[in-house]
């Protein structure tokens, strides 16, 4: 269970800057 937790935090880890740079995208898009 700590084993699932501890995967989970590490894709978290792995997606949020993925999405930040998505949202970042989107709004240099619309700046534009």
């Amino acid at each position: 269970m700590a084993e699932e937790k501890v995967r989970m935090r590490e894709m978290k880890m792995v997606e949020e800057p993925k999405r930040q740079k998505e949202l970042n995208e989107k709004e240099t898009e619309i700046e534009w």
